[in-house]
């Protein structure tokens, strides 16, 4: 959440809580009293939309957090590379264990803190898989 965001928000508020002030003050009591049988159909009409809005948003939340978490199992999986190069022939065997751990440390010291921002790297990886 920005700083935007939070301007926006209350922004918002600050002007249904002066809307409200407005109405409260020019619009006599005995004038708003017969419509507040409708104001209560509205109000649960706006219920219903919001619980149903909140549980679309639940959903997509859900399912944005499941495919990040199958994503980084994958890649963690894909590390697994590393115990297979120990094994190979001694050339190719050194090259790709020390991408492989080359690969881990710029994940865990640049591509992680970069994510907690919600930015990422524009660097081009230097390992290849030739």
């Amino acid at each position: 959440m920005s700083w935007t965001d939070v301007l926006i928000f209350v922004g918002a508020m600050a002007a249904i809580a002066l809307a409200l002030a407005l109405v409260q003050r020019f619009v006599p009591h005995p004038n708003r009293a017969p419509h507040n049988e409708v104001a209560g159909f509205i109000f649960a009409g706006v219920g219903v939309l919001y619980a149903v809005l909140l549980g679309f948003v639940v959903v997509s939340v859900w399912g944005n957090v499941g495919a990040a978490e199958q994503t980084s199992f994958n890649e963690a999986d894909s590390l697994g590379v590393y115990w297979i190069s120990r094994s190979l022939p001694l050339p190719l065997g050194a090259q790709i264990e020390r991408q492989t751990l080359e690969y881990a440390h710029v994940v865990e010291s640049t591509e992680w803190p970069l994510m907690t921002r919600h930015q990422s790297s524009r660097r081009r990886p230097t390992w290849s898989t030739t």
